[in-house]
């Protein structure tokens, strides 16, 4: 469904592919192209036919940049939410070199002569907002041997953005005339344990603070291979070691980031890149909340490799001239996870953040990422948005999930405001083939999870979390409210057998947690039950004397059984990128 132009061209140690290709083309196969939003593309070459590849990596590409009333602006100058600012296009280029011209007229034609003129100019390579393409710079891109020991994630320009080792980082895409001052968050060169295969260590690290900041760029910086994640924590109240200055290393594992500091604000997985927010949002530094901070390096060593050293971390863009909005991060999805050994398609039981959670919501929130997230089992993730009964776009999907290429994925222009009473419904499935006994969930490597990360914005400080509490045993009651109320049900409900055993961020109950729920209530609990078909009603969280006031704040609501009704998302034509329930 692609066709090229013409012969690919170099100039200038750049080469160059012009194609066209219809923006849906009912192949399912195929990913749609989404109209103002940017989606991955892989990309790789050799010498020779058919041969190794002597380079690759992958790109986010805005192909229909005209849409740009998304993110707010053109051309990286700030605009409000809602605007439809004009394309800017390459002088000279026309309509087969501008995709938005392109599209709005049905593709138009133009000889190859006229396009290689047009990219080839060099207010081209000053000034990319019109059009897209893949290119390599030969003479700055190092590059990578695919000799499948890692991946090279090599930006446009030929810089490296994060994956494999580590190295050179791309230049921070910021508003025009923006001050952006760069500040590397690192582990202070640990020795990864060889004891044991998990590893959960955090550092507290304090970021400026003379003023409030707005982040516009954060780059995972991994340096080791047994690294299987990184999470910087926000502090809710200053943690005493770094107020201190101590620098110590400590480990996490089941404490999120620590006391006090519970709250996602930035994080790395295998596959991901660079991360650039939009010209009119930031991630807040430096305000109460945002001082403080834990860095968290989950390291994965099965081989108990010993003597390997890590000083792995963020490196962090951030500006003192604030942008209109705030960047917050919502998690939604399923803790109530217990996988049989051996099946190759395991489904969970879908997890609700109904309608009575998003009416909280005092505006409508404009979505701009999805993270989904599990573990080595994984093997789809679904999040359906629906109002007013009826399905809309799905809000993030993958049918098929690779843990080792992890992204924070585009959403559909169609699903990318949230509603006050919207619902979302997070569903995970499994391939549990290469395990012999049950799997559950879990921080472990080898343990599992079903989330998904939000990226939305205006940031809503009590709209951090929103899950029905499948896991703490009744699924007729979801939990949505701030870091510190998700902490406070957490406490409450360890109240009710003995204290919970792991969990953090947003997490409510870990599985043993969910057993004490269930014996505290004097209910039995097999653990090796498929969640999917167990009879849902453990507890009644309602008629706990404990959870009436989070009832009252609105901080737990019940679930309306009308949520989970709802006329499907009708697809035009068949499309594998949606993962519905098979």
């Amino acid at each position: 469904d692609v066709t090229l132009l013409g012969a690919p061209i170099s100039g200038d140690g750049r080469t160059l592919a012009v194609v066209t290709r219809p923006l849906k083309t009912c192949d399912p196969w195929d990913w749609p192209i989404m109209v103002g939003v940017p989606q991955t593309v892989s990309w790789a070459y050799g010498r020779n036919w058919p041969s190794q590849h002597i380079m690759r990596g992958n790109n986010a590409v805005v192909f229909v940049p005209e849409a740009d009333r998304l993110w707010g602006a053109t051309n990286a100058s700030a605009a409000p939410p809602g605007a439809t600012p004009a394309v800017t296009p390459v002088p000279g280029a026309s309509a087969a070199a501008n995709p938005a011209a392109a599209a709005a007229d049905g593709g138009g034609g133009s000889s190859v002569a006229d396009v290689n003129e047009a990219l080839l100019a060099p207010k081209y390579f000053a000034n990319k907002r019109g059009v897209t393409v893949l290119e390599d710079v030969d003479d700055v891109g190092k590059g990578h041997v695919d000799d499948g020991d890692e991946e090279s994630h090599v930006a446009s320009d030929g810089s490296d953005v994060g994956g494999g080792s580590g190295g050179r980082h791309m230049p921070t895409v910021a508003a025009a005339s923006e001050p952006v001052t760069e500040l590397d968050v690192l582990m202070p060169n640990i020795t990864i344990p060889d004891n044991q295969t998990t590893s959960y260590l955090c550092v507290y690290v304090t970021l400026p603070h003379d003023r409030k900041y707005h982040i516009v760029r954060t780059l995972g910086l991994p340096k080791s291979r047994l690294i299987h994640h990184m999470l910087l924590y926000a502090c809710e109240d200053p943690p005493p070691a770094a107020i201190a200055g101590r620098k110590d290393v400590f480990a996490c594992l089941g404490i999120g980031g620590g006391e006090g500091c519970t709250t996602f604000h930035v994080g790395w997985a295998p596959g991901q890149d660079v991360g650039d927010f939009p010209p009119t949002v930031g991630l807040p530094m430096g305000e109460r909340g945002s001082t403080y901070f834990s860095l968290q390096v989950h390291y994965n060593n099965p081989e108990r490799i010993s003597g390997t050293s890590d000083d792995s971390g963020f490196r962090l863009s951030y500006t003192p001239r604030l942008r209109p909005y705030d960047v917050g991060v919502l998690t939604i999805g399923q803790q109530a996870i217990s996988i049989p050994p051996e099946i190759p398609n395991f489904g969970l039981r879908t997890n609700v953040c109904p309608s009575t959670c998003t009416s909280r919501l005092k505006e409508p929130l404009r979505v701009l990422f999805s993270g989904l997230h599990m573990h080595t089992l994984g093997r789809s993730i679904l999040t359906r948005h629906i109002r007013n009964g009826t399905e809309l776009p799905p809000l993030g999907s993958k049918r098929f999930y690779d843990f080792n290429f992890q992204s924070f994925d585009p959403v559909p222009l169609d699903s990318s405001i949230l509603l006050p009473g919207d619902v979302l419904l997070t569903t995970c499935s499994y391939d549990s083939t290469s395990r012999t006994n049950t799997t559950r969930y879990g921080e472990s490597t080898t343990d599992e999870m079903c989330y998904n990360f939000i990226s939305y914005y205006p940031r809503d400080p009590n709209f951090m979390g929103c899950m029905s509490m499948d896991a703490a045993g009744d699924p007729r009651v979801a939990m949505c409210g701030s870091s510190e109320e998700v902490a406070a049900i957490r406490a409450a409900l360890a109240k009710l057998g003995k204290p919970p055993g792991g969990g953090g961020g947003a997490a409510i109950t870990t599985a043993s947690a969910t057993d004490h729920v269930a014996g505290a209530a004097g209910m039995a609990r097999d653990g090796t039950t498929n969640l999917a078909v167990q009879k849902p009603h453990i507890v009644n969280l309602s008629a706990v004397p404990s959870l009436a006031p989070f009832f009252k704040s609105g901080a737990l609501a019940r679930v309306p059984p009308s949520d989970l009704q709802y006329k499907p998302y009708s697809k035009d034509c068949a499309s594998m990128w949606y993962a519905a329930a098979e």
